[in-house]
């Protein structure tokens, strides 16, 4: 007897029977909705682009962006690993280079997550492939391949044999090649995402919450299938059932029509008939991933998980260039109290900086003077001199 699944759900499994399905795993004593994607940890982004402007918003709805081309579209079988596969899809469509998910899912594992779980994190995807490089599928074929009828646990193990055999890991990090220049956080408004999409030579990478509604849908009475290749649009933000609970999925973005979102899936071509469809609520997440055109500027040198000061000096307008002002600069910057600036601009006590510091100050219920005193300083000091 399998525990906790219903008639209903046994019927919604029925129907996917034939068909190389990645969602269910009817196992006893075991939830069958594989997770892929949980929750990024929170980071500083690598880059901040100018904000858009509320005019923007009114350029929509038009359409754009462009989808991924029904090649670039992998299977992920019956393991989750939508956040790497996802990214590969990216960098193939984009590309035309095919590089392997399972190398990029075994980078995460090792050295990000550091552990053998299902689930990992959109942010880590990207920050294994920023610092690492992908490695050419055709190369780590030589050494594994997936089998499409292998749970999490078999996958994952033969995964970790290769990932603790440090000659063989040395030899093919060496063989990695960079790809993504750069990435951002660009937060979850549609507009935020519209604008990112319309960059069709980079790509955007989200997670959304994920349930029953992503396969299923009732159309007058009639029980339809995404898996079978009917479109089932718009996908409907889930609700938690006791046997069919919220979960994560991890999914390029690569079009907009009319205002809408459409998502490109990364279980199969089958998804939706042709691996992408409308959707109607946002993500948690989405990250820009930089190919081509990264502009280095906006880069800072230290992230805020890293950034540690002890604030002393007193500061106010001033045309001299002062390290001790760009480093308030870089506070400024982590609480959302100013714009990024370029390298050129930092240390330089300006009407920017001015602006800035008046908004941290009333922030923090400081009297908005826009001169750093023993107030600021200890506020300042309370927040980065841990």
């Amino acid at each position: 007897m399998l525990a906790g699944v219903d008639f209903f759900n046994l019927l919604c499994a029925t129907l996917l029977t034939g068909f190389n399905n990645p969602i269910y795993m009817l196992e006893t004593n075991k939830n069958y909705l594989i997770h892929g994607a949980i929750e990024s940890p929170k980071d500083s982004r690598t880059i901040k682009e100018p904000k858009v402007s509320l005019l923007a918003y009114f350029t929509f709805p038009k359409d754009g962006g462009r989808e991924i081309k029904p090649e670039c579209i992998l299977d992920q079988n019956r393991v989750g690993i939508c956040t790497s596969i996802s990214l590969v899809e990216l960098i193939f469509d984009r590309t035309s280079k095919r590089f392997s998910e399972d190398f990029q899912y075994l980078i995460q594992k090792k050295y990000y997550d550091k552990g053998w779980f299902e689930g990992s994190s959109v942010f880590n995807a990207i920050k294994a492939g920023y610092d690492v490089g992908f490695l050419p599928k055709e190369i780590f074929d030589q050494y594994f391949q997936r089998d499409p009828n292998e749970n999490y646990d078999s996958y994952s193990s033969r995964l970790k044999q290769i990932a603790d055999n440090e000659t063989l890991m040395k030899e093919l990090l060496a063989k990695c090649e960079k790809v993504i220049q750069g990435y951002t956080n660009i937060g979850t408004s549609l507009v935020a995402l519209a604008k990112a999409i319309d960059d069709t030579e980079n790509g955007v990478l989200a997670r959304y919450t994920c349930g029953w509604s992503w396969f299923y849908k009732y159309v007058n009475g009639i029980l339809h299938n995404c898996w079978n290749g009917e479109s089932i649009e718009p996908i409907t933000e889930p609700v938690a059932t006791p046997t069919f609970p919220i979960t994560g999925h991890a999914v390029p973005m690569p079009v907009y029509k009319m205002a809408a979102l459409y998502v490109g899936n990364t279980w199969s071509k089958l998804w939706c008939a042709d691996g992408h469809s409308k959707i109607d609520y946002l993500p948690t997440e989405a990250y820009k991933v930089y190919f081509k055109n990264f502009n280095d500027q906006w880069k800072l040198p230290v992230k805020k998980s890293e950034f540690k000061h002890k604030f002393t000096m007193q500061m106010g307008l001033n045309s001299k260039y002062r390290y001790e002002t760009e480093l308030l600069q870089y506070a400024l910057i982590f609480e959302d109290c100013m714009e990024w600036i370029t390298p050129e601009q930092r240390g330089y006590f300006g009407l920017k900086t001015v602006s800035g510091v008046r908004k941290f100050q009333m922030k923090y219920g400081i009297t908005p003077t826009g001169y750093v005193g023993v107030k600021t300083l200890a506020k300042l000091n309370e927040l980065y001199n841990k």
